[in-house]
């Protein structure tokens, strides 16, 4: 359920604002614009365009390379949670997969999102 506005651009992120002002149209596709991250900073625009998100990590910071830290994980929960209410998904997919780097960090990130009460389904065991 979501487009981009035709005249105005992509809507501003953040669920202030009726479901035409975030550019969602119901009956219209429901296509989410990709935020993607690399060392911790946004690659993309974090436009909200769609009911559900999708993150994309590409490659943290911290060591060992190319872990996340916690303070860049905890940055990009409050990202998402300033833009999608808990009961909207949002997909997030680690891809830095050196080292096992993206199974570490997607139950850390898992771990942060539970103990913010947000739900978290489909993690690696042990995330906590």
């Amino acid at each position: 359920m979501s487009a981009w506005r035709s005249s105005a651009g992509p809507p501003p992120a953040g669920r202030s604002g009726s479901r035409s002002s975030l550019g969602i149209r119901p009956g219209g596709p429901r296509t989410a614009l990709c935020w993607a991250d690399r060392l911790g900073r946004p690659l993309t625009p974090r436009w909200r365009t769609a009911d559900w998100g999708y993150l994309r990590f590409h490659e943290g910071a911290a060591r060992p390379w190319p872990r996340y830290g916690t303070g860049a994980l905890h940055s990009w929960l409050d990202r998402v949670t300033q833009c999608w209410a808990d009961a909207e998904p949002v997909y997030v997919y680690f891809n830095n997969d050196q080292c096992g780097a993206a199974i570490a960090d997607s139950a850390a990130f898992a771990g942060i999102a539970r103990r913010s009460c947000r739900e978290v389904t489909r993690t690696p065991a042990g995330s906590g």
